[in-house]
């Protein structure tokens, strides 16, 4: 049982277990509550190296203040999905911390689907025009605030 504490914007690195093969895979995942008690489960969304279909996402670019805060070693998507209860037995290590400014920009994002903030140098990619997860986005999907 991993006795890691943990609060709202904590990255965390979770193992998650991969097909039938019981092959585990570290994995970067965002704290979306406080989660303190050692028996309970902590709720995260997903970092993910590509954006998720039907969601907005913000790139986290790899050599960012914000990548490296949040202890990212490559380019990474924050998504706007719903929130996945983890077992504290999956929870290996706390990485980093997404900045404050970023949690607020996701939050908003998250708790109104809606858009962004002014003045942010991270970009937003709609997600509507895609037609299947593995399409890459092109430079007129991925929009940078004016």
């Amino acid at each position: 049982m991993s006795t890691i504490t943990c609060e709202r914007g904590d990255i965390l690195l979770i193992s998650v277990p991969i097909g039938e093969e019981l092959r585990m895979r570290l994995r970067p995942v965002l704290t979306m509550r406080e989660s303190r008690a050692p028996d309970s489960f902590v709720s995260v969304v997903p970092i993910t190296p590509d954006p998720m279909v039907d969601c907005n996402s913000i790139l986290v670019p790899l050599g960012s203040f914000e990548s490296a805060r949040m202890g990212l070693v490559t380019s990474a998507y924050l998504n706007t999905v719903e929130e996945v209860p983890v077992a504290r037995r999956y929870l290996v290590d706390r990485i980093g911390k997404c900045p404050h400014r970023l949690l607020r920009q996701f939050l908003g994002m998250y708790r109104s689907g809606e858009g962004f903030g002014e003045r942010t140098p991270l970009f937003r990619v709609e997600r509507a025009g895609y037609s299947n997860a593995r399409s890459a986005p092109d430079r007129q999907s991925i929009k940078s605030p004016a």
